[in-house]
């Protein structure tokens, strides 16, 4: 500890998910925020003592041992404060740069989180722009670009009972008999007319809009050029709040059973319509919503990792062969039929 430091008591935590791991030190006041923001997606379990040759995440500089040399890095955010880290690559020790306790919990979580995305891309996991749902047991992802509704979509699915488990951070492991389709503890953006347009079949989302607990929310309304970002983009809803607002758990992970790729139309002809598609046209789309990076913040932490040996072309093939893939195709104002042929569609797929 560095001379001169206040005692902290500290506690040694190993964060896993899957192969990928990391060392956290903090102490008892931090500690309790941060789980509720983790769980249930990430394994939490105490240790008595660090691992070199693990990354570890120290929730203030001054818990950091003597004799790390440490380099402050900064990256501009734009819903919040810019990230400041304490980082010793080599070492593989960050400490987090941020007095303000709601914004450190934040950007320890997003931390935790990118090292063990990183990790996972290492060994090969698929990284997809997508979101995820669980009917029942069965995992139903939207892949697409941005404003193709598939957020929309997987609040709309919600309302059928389906239960939540990501949006935008999507990892598939793709092995034998199956695959698996993991959600990440990140915070849901809801764009306002997507919050209205939901109003007349679940009303809650916008109930909660002032119960709303991401500091991005606040930090974009006293912000002038972060409130043209926030009329853009909405508002930040924690995982734990789409659960409340919608009456349904939140599932970490789920047998991958359907891939939707979503579209908005016009208002003539049809409201709502499902279309399957072929493996040939679902490798093309899988390819497009493949992402590069495993994250597209944080880009200083890439030099650490290595490129993965996988063949991600091979693993789509497969997914595209496997794993039935449709269109969707819904006007805005029919956001609940679309979910209805969704439901009714993975219902009749087998256990």
């Amino acid at each position: 500890m560095k001379e001169g430091a206040i005692e902290i008591s500290t506690i040694f935590l190993l964060i896993e998910r899957e192969e990928a791991r990391v060392q956290f030190v903090a102490n008892d006041g931090d500690l309790a925020l941060l789980y509720d923001l983790i769980e249930p997606y990430l394994k939490v379990s105490k240790i008595s003592n660090i691992s070199h040759s693990i990354w570890t995440i120290y929730v203030i500089p001054e818990l950091v041992p003597d004799g790390c040399k440490l380099k402050e890095i900064t990256e501009d955010s734009p819903d919040g404060p810019g990230t400041r880290v304490f980082m010793n690559g080599e070492a593989r020790v960050m400490a987090i740069n941020q007095s303000d306790h709601k914004w450190r919990i934040l950007y320890t979580l997003r931390m935790i989180r990118n090292l063990l995305r990183w990790q996972l891309y290492e060994q090969g996991k698929l990284f997809m722009h997508g979101g995820l749902a669980g009917v029942g047991r069965k995992g139903v992802a939207y892949l697409g670009g941005k404003k193709s509704g598939k957020t929309s979509s997987i609040l709309a699915l919600l309302n059928y009972g389906a239960h939540y488990c990501s949006n935008d951070d999507l990892t598939f492991l793709v092995e034998e008999t199956e695959v698996r389709a993991l959600g990440w503890p990140r915070s849901l953006c809801i764009r306002k007319d997507s919050l209205y347009a939901l109003q007349a079949v679940n009303p809650h989302y916008v109930r909660m809009i002032e119960e709303l607990k991401h500091p991005s929310n606040e930090h974009v309304e006293h912000n002038t050029e972060g409130e043209q970002y926030r009329k853009s983009l909405g508002l930040y809803f924690y995982p734990k709040e789409i659960a409340i607002a919608s009456g349904q758990r939140i599932e970490p992970e789920v047998p991958l059973s359907m891939i939707v790729f979503p579209k908005f139309i016009g208002r003539e002809g049809k409201k709502a319509y499902l279309e399957r598609i072929n493996p040939g046209e679902a490798l093309e789309l899988l390819e497009q919503n493949l992402e590069q990076y495993p994250e597209k913040y944080c880009g200083f932490l890439g030099k650490y990792f290595q490129e993965p040996n996988n063949n991600f072309y091979e693993q789509l093939t497969l997914l595209s062969r496997n794993i039935p893939c449709y269109r969707l195709f819904q006007t805005f104002d029919a956001l609940d039929d679309g979910a209805k042929l969704i439901t009714g569609e993975v219902e009749k797929f087998k256990d």
